[in-house]
């Protein structure tokens, strides 16, 4: 497979990229490498949909260049995905369905790396396997902190709403 960059001379560039990215972010060099080695570069189009809400996650991806529009049903608009943004990479460890439709609002690169080969290498290289699993858990359980915050302030303003009508 091709890397991401299509050229050793790219590889500096993406190995930065990819140390930008939470779960890869302390991995060593050699298996950012191995990432990349498994990697492919895919350009789409304005307009062009990534993926849809319910489709099954068997890859993420990383922007390079453009923006991203991120939507669910009944939603419209989200959030966007800025370069070095990333889609779908919690999907590919835990086989959820996709959560939301992400179409690009600008000509897009993005860094394509599938499910089947990051499982592969895990399988191949249990130290790296060891060191992305722990980083998956670390930031679900960050997001599980995120969410139970947002909770219990969704929570004090009801009480507080509540207060009032007294």
């Amino acid at each position: 497979m091709v890397a991401a960059g299509g050229s050793k001379d790219q590889q500096p560039q993406l190995m930065g990229i990819l140390g930008k990215i939470p779960i890869f972010a302390d991995l060593n060099e050699r298996y950012k490498r191995l990432i990349l080695a498994v990697s492919k570069r895919i350009n789409i189009k304005k307009g062009s949909v990534l993926c849809r809400e319910g489709d099954i996650s068997d890859s993420m991806y990383i922007l390079l260049f453009g923006k991203l529009s991120v939507s669910i049903k009944g939603s419209g608009t989200i959030a966007t995905i800025n370069p070095i943004g990333t889609i779908g990479e919690m999907g590919v460890f835990t086989d959820e369905k996709r959560s939301a439709s992400v179409i690009a609002m600008t000509d897009c690169a993005l860094m394509l790396i599938r499910a089947d080969d990051i499982n592969r290498l895990i399988e191949k290289e249990p130290a790296f396997g060891n060191r992305i699993m722990r980083k998956v858990i670390r930031i679900m359980a960050d997001r599980i902190q995120e969410h139970n915050a947002r909770i219990r302030e969704f929570q004090n303003y009801i009480m507080s709403l509540e207060k009032e009508k007294k």
